[in-house]
């Protein structure tokens, strides 16, 4: 581990939770920031494993999908300057910015129901090599050159990088600057944001940036991708700098506490049943607690900043390898919640037939953890992170030692009458309380 900050209480509590990341191996950094104070602040592992130099909490990092909720800053900077409303037509405000015939709105772009198909996974479609060698003439293409939609504006939410791209362009017209101008000047320089930009071409890498590894456990690779970016993924930046992001996010010194508020408010949809997704924000229940953030990932980067609104604070997780940043993240999270009352109600040995297995459910030291055994195979000392009263997901060093393809999310009916797995492939598998 390397970091600047003083032995405590904090640097353990948080510090354990990333052993795994420490040694002649890529690593990452964490900080976690309360009420605008800095609580901890380390990095771990390698920046680059060939020259076994440190990862560095001021080292350059693509933060990739974290872009988002920046570019809607920027956005709702401008907003508050009377250029752009939320509830704008882009075909009315931007004419000619779109060719689809569709009544989007600059709020369905922000909030990811637009009905916009995702660029990149029209690149593949149409037989490109997924992140390789999409420029933004072709990406340009790819967005404009779509005449329908995944579904009427504001019926649903749909994921796409397409949506961002477009508020980039927005920006810039609104601007009359390049979109990696405008996010500078109204947004990095006023913050002291001095080691972060929005990179357009993903090879231009920076000066003193870390290097990316795909792979897991001992078998990793330097990774390479080119592709040009922008509101959707475009921001190179260090800990250090997304340190003082978050400080503006907790006490706005661009922007606003109602800039703030509205990024995370929930966003509804056509039917009023909420999305999922806010403007530019993911959120999401930490142990009952509200959640929101972004995450961000490449193949050989990973990224998560996190806020808990509720406690005001932060969390800032990153690194340089294919990691579970968004369980990584929650499990500092969690770190910072008052704990939950033990849940002893819910141990004991439940049993599928179907499967021939048997799941032993202990608490220790008071968390779940699980024993799994089967003629199939046996796993002991499964660590549970708690989602909610009823719900859980597998810690990193679980999902590690269980060697599960899909996420995993592990659920207790009617007060632990019986406990039931489910993922993408095998959904509601049921285990029977025995005892």
């Amino acid at each position: 581990m390397t970091t600047t900050e003083p032995q405590t209480p904090a640097n353990e509590r948080f510090g354990g939770l990333f052993a795994d990341w420490a040694g002649a191996r890529p690593g990452g950094a964490v900080a976690v920031v309360r009420a605008g104070e800095l609580v901890y602040r380390a990095a771990f592992g390698m920046a680059d494993v060939a020259t076994l130099a440190p990862f560095r909490p001021d080292h350059r990092f693509p933060i990739a999908s974290v872009t988002k909720h920046m570019t809607v800053f920027c956005l709702l900077l401008l907003e508050r300057e009377g250029l752009v409303s939320l509830d704008d037509r882009v075909a009315d405000k931007f004419p000619g910015l779109l060719n689809v015939d569709a009544p989007i709105t600059v709020r369905h772009l922000a909030a990811n129901t637009s009905g916009l198909r995702d660029y990149i996974t029209l690149a593949t479609y149409a037989g490109g090599r997924l992140i390789t060698d999409l420029r933004s003439p072709t990406i340009e293409r790819l967005i404009r050159g779509q005449t329908s939609l995944n579904f009427a504006p504001g019926a649903e939410y749909s994921y796409s990088n397409s949506n961002f791209v477009v508020l980039s362009w927005i920006i810039a017209r609104l601007t009359g600057r390049t979109f990696a101008e405008a996010m500078r000047e109204r947004l990095f320089a006023p913050l002291g944001m001095d080691d972060t930009a929005v990179i357009v071409r993903s090879t231009d890498v920076p000066g003193n940036a870390v290097t990316g590894y795909a792979g897991v456990h001992a078998r990793f690779a330097p990774w390479h991708w080119d592709m040009d970016l922008a509101g959707e993924g475009g921001v190179w930046s260090t800990l250090d700098d997304l340190i003082r992001w978050e400080r503006n996010l907790s006490r706005p010194v661009a922007g606003s506490a109602e800039i703030v508020r509205r990024m995370g408010a929930v966003q509804p949809l056509n039917d009023g049943n909420p999305s999922e997704y806010a403007l530019g924000l993911r959120r999401g229940l930490v142990c009952g607690h509200p959640w929101e953030g972004h995450s961000g990932g490449w193949e050989g980067y990973r990224s998560f900043h996190l806020r808990l609104p509720q406690q005001d604070v932060g969390i800032i997780v990153i690194a340089n390898h294919t990691a579970e940043i968004g369980t990584a993240a929650v499990e500092v999270a969690q770190a910072c919640l008052p704990p939950p009352s033990p849940p002893e109600r819910l141990a004991g040995v439940y049993v599928c037939a179907e499967l021939e297995t048997a799941i032993t459910v202990t608490v220790v030291e008071g968390q779940l953890h699980l024993a799994v055994e089967s003629p199939v195979g046996r796993q002991t000392g499964l660590q549970l992170c708690r989602r909610s009263d009823a719900t859980f997901y597998l810690s990193r060093a679980a999902q590690q030692r269980w060697d599960l393809e899909f996420d995993t999310t592990v659920s207790f009916e009617a007060g632990g009458a019986a406990l039931v797995l489910t993922s993408e492939p095998a959904r509601g598998v049921r285990f029977l309380r025995r005892r």
